[in-house]
């Protein structure tokens, strides 16, 4: 597998722009990938660290290989774990809300631990 290690490459580049585009969800870390895949969700675009594949072996999915230099540009994450896909963002119609007896919006975080944390708080109040 080839590893990139330049930020002018296409392919990184391509990866780079994803990242910002509102309709695609971005999901970092073992624990979210795996729990994203298991879902059923297909990640559009993914990537891991070179150092990733070294422990891990290659993910159940179609990669994009990073040195670890590049992978941290592109992750949220003080200490990245290595693993990162994009998903198209799950969206439900506002009407479907109206059946929920309780619901949870979340909106612009800045920190993606905050999202277990406020997904821990919900289910402890049931």
């Amino acid at each position: 597998m080839e590893i990139i290690t330049s930020r002018h490459n296409p392919t990184f580049k391509a990866l780079f722009r994803n990242r910002k585009d509102k309709g695609l969800t971005f999901l970092e870390g073992r624990r979210l990938v795996e729990d994203a895949l298991g879902r059923g969700y297909d990640p559009v675009c993914g990537a891991v660290s070179s150092g990733y594949l070294e422990q891990y072996g290659p993910p159940p999915f179609e990669a994009t290989v990073l040195d670890t230099r590049l992978f941290s540009i592109l992750a949220d994450t003080d200490s990245p774990q290595g693993i990162m896909i994009m998903i198209r963002t799950p969206w439900a119609e506002p009407d479907a809300a109206h059946s929920c007896e309780r619901l949870v919006v979340l909106d612009g975080l800045q920190d993606p631990g905050n999202v277990g944390t406020i997904i821990r708080t919900a289910e402890a109040f049931g």
